[in-house]
């Protein structure tokens, strides 16, 4: 299957890139390192002189990593380093002297950099391509400051049949980690802290379980629209005390060291986020008197109860690939035009997004390829 779906991945990339001329442009991709990453790499090398990766700590396939150093520069920093300005400057200064550089990224790194261009890269970057609402909001933030051009994907429509099979994706990891604990998922009262995209997933996926679940969200909009949706909104705290496990998917600071006192016994925490940052580790790790950890589960224990991290506080999904099908190539494909956009057009300063019909073309592609047009299924 896996084979079938690589070929499929090659032709349909092969289709959107069909036509494109390679320019004399490099490119810099924060990415994660997964298996089904090659056949898009390819196709973003297809309009660029060169592609450096920067691979995000959390999310590394080992083969995968070792095939795409065979044949592109591959950085493997940690978290903090993608946060340091310094580091990122460094990535850019490692292209040649006078080098015009489209970055694309997921997360935002690059955000307050693009609102302060050294005088050394002024000119030299074209443009960002950005994937995730976190990044989103963070390129938002410094919208009026930024020194180029901008092109967000993370609130497209052809991103929306990904965001839905998150949530499915993280409930499938947490349940593997359970249940090699030698306890059940379907046995667990559940809450989910964010009701964006990948929180309303989250709770869909968890009631069609049977599961009991909350929702709770500091926007009041989004408290209405779970509502809306037939999902319990009891306030912060009733949310936070009434779970067994707790889905931070806010994008943010959802949980800090002050909320143990509102935690049930043996609570597991679980970032289905694009960053680390949904729990104040930190704060949890420093209150408790014991600690044990493995790659999987660390185990925090207070004065009268015990609480459970999973996955070092990470996106829990990624424990397994973050596998959610075809789907994934949509915006993948996506990210490719806008990059093809940036090299044929001037971006003004600012955050952009790529044209509809732009992205009914790819809709049209996608289906074309993973689509039987019979049956109306998946075509692998």
């Amino acid at each position: 299957m896996s084979e079938i779906l690589a070929q499929q991945r090659t032709r349909f990339f092969a289709r959107i890139t069909d036509g494109l001329i390679q320019s004399d442009v490099h490119l810099l991709l924060i990415t994660h390192c997964l298996s089904d990453r090659p056949e898009f790499i390819d196709g973003l090398s297809r309009l660029v002189v060169s592609v450096r990766i920067v691979a995000i700590p959390y999310s590394i396939h080992e083969p995968t990593m070792n095939s795409l150093r065979d044949r592109f520069a591959v950085s493997t920093p940690t978290l903090d380093d993608l946060h340091n300005p310094d580091f990122l400057l460094k990535l850019l200064e490692e292209f040649p002297d006078n080098a015009s550089i489209i970055i694309v990224e997921i997360g935002g790194y690059f955000a307050s950099l693009m609102s302060n261009i050294p005088v050394v890269l002024q000119g030299r970057i074209k443009g960002v391509v950005e994937d995730t609402e976190a990044g989103h909001r963070r390129y938002l933030a410094v919208n009026k400051a930024l020194k180029c051009g901008v092109i967000s994907v993370a609130r497209s429509p052809l991103k929306e049949p990904e965001d839905s099979l998150v949530g499915a994706s993280c409930i499938f990891s947490v349940e593997r980690i359970m249940r090699d604990l030698g306890t059940i998922f379907d046995a667990k009262s559940c809450t989910v802290l964010g009701y964006g995209k990948i929180g309303r997933s989250l709770a869909k996926h968890v009631r069609d379980r049977g599961l009991p679940v909350a929702v709770y969200d500091t926007n009041p909009v989004s408290r209405i629209c779970a509502i809306s949706d037939g999902f319990f909104v009891p306030d912060r705290d009733s949310s936070i005390s009434r779970a067994d496990i707790i889905f931070g998917a806010t994008g943010n600071l959802s949980l800090s060291g002050s909320d143990v006192n509102l935690m049930r016994d043996g609570t597991f925490l679980v970032s289905c986020s694009s960053k680390t940052q949904e729990f104040d580790l930190t704060s949890l790790r420093a209150m408790s008197k014991k600690s044990t950890s493995s790659v999987d589960l660390e185990r925090l224990d207070y004065d009268s109860k015990r609480l459970y991290i999973t996955y070092a506080g990470q996106p829990i999904n990624f424990r397994d690939g973050a596998v959610i099908g075809p789907v994934l190539y949509l915006i993948q494909a996506e990210i490719i035009s806008a990059v093809s956009m940036i090299i044929n057009q001037i971006i003004q300063c600012g955050i952009h997004s790529v044209p509809d019909s732009v992205r009914e073309n790819l809709a049209y592609a996608w289906l074309a390829e993973f689509v039987n047009a019979e049956r109306g299924s998946y075509n692998c």
